[in-house]
């Protein structure tokens, strides 16, 4: 087993210490995109270097920069995630995270040994560079969002609904519907509105979403949108929307005069 030259174990201990010291500083300035994606360019360069350089120390050197992006990557998406994740969610989105984190890298331990047994060592290192450089690319299409500007609180701001009938929680499903009436002058910012009560509604519990334009009606619109059970939709009311959700919702309510009616249709389960 070859030794580790004199000295290197410390450097690598001390490019570590540096880049926890100073990634909050780097994170500060930069955006994810930016950061992630420098990132990805220094550990797919570092990816082809290493089977180049032809001195166990100089390989050493080139690892500092990719482990120091590495941890940049990880302490950056670790902290974006706990830190957007609203409360009642956060267990389980972590828990998806790490799934998929871990899982990818199991499945990529395969693919690695798949592709280095017909390529060589070197062969697979340039591939893995090379599919570094193409995942980065798609960040054009599909970058990471900023949520810095949003509010991850929870706030229940939702009236209680009152039921002519006593409803048990496990009745279900259940349809929300709120009903909009629209000047023709603000349908098109109505509808810009709604993409995103969309995407709060889904991101709160509903399983379905649509809306509907009233063909007796004019000017009149119909958001409905399906909970699985009376539980999930109090569960909702009362711990899941967040200041974003609050003012998704409040814009689109601002733009219908009257004020948006909303009504509940909880499905009948005990039939003949």
């Amino acid at each position: 087993m070859r030794e580790t030259p004199e000295g290197v174990h410390d450097a690598q201990v001390s490019a570590i210490e540096l880049t926890f010291e100073h990634v909050p500083r780097f994170r500060a300035r930069l955006s994810a995109n930016y950061l992630i994606g420098a990132a990805s360019v220094i550990y797919a360069l570092s990816s082809v270097l290493i089977v180049v350089v032809p001195n166990p120390v100089l390989a050493v050197i080139v690892l500092l920069p990719a482990g120091a992006a590495w941890i940049a990557v990880l302490s950056d998406i670790n902290a974006e995630l706990q830190l957007f994740l609203p409360a009642w969610v956060r267990a389980r989105g972590l828990s998806v995270y790490l799934m998929v984190l871990f899982g990818a890298q199991g499945v990529g331990a395969l693919v690695w040994g798949a592709i280095a047994e017909p390529f060589g060592v070197r062969g697979a290192f340039l591939i893995a560079a090379a599919a570094m450089v193409a995942g980065l690319a798609t960040m054009r299409f599909w970058p990471f969002l900023d949520t810095a500007g949003m509010e991850r609180r929870t706030m229940a701001y939702w009236p209680e609904p009152h039921l002519a009938f006593d409803a048990k929680l496990d009745s279900g499903p259940v349809v929300v519907r709120s009903t909009y009436t629209i000047a023709s002058e603000k349908e098109q910012s109505f509808l810009e509105a709604m993409a995103h009560l969309r995407q709060s509604r889904l991101r709160t519990g509903a399983t379905q979403w649509g809306l509907f334009r009233d063909g007796e009606v004019a000017h009149r619109f119909v958001e409905l949108y399906v909970v699985p059970s009376w539980d999930e939709h109090l569960r909702q009311h009362r711990y899941r929307i967040t200041g974003t959700d609050h003012e998704f919702e409040e814009r689109a309510d601002m733009l219908s005069d009257p004020p948006p009616e909303v009504s509940h249709l909880i499905a009948v389960d005990d039939l003949p």
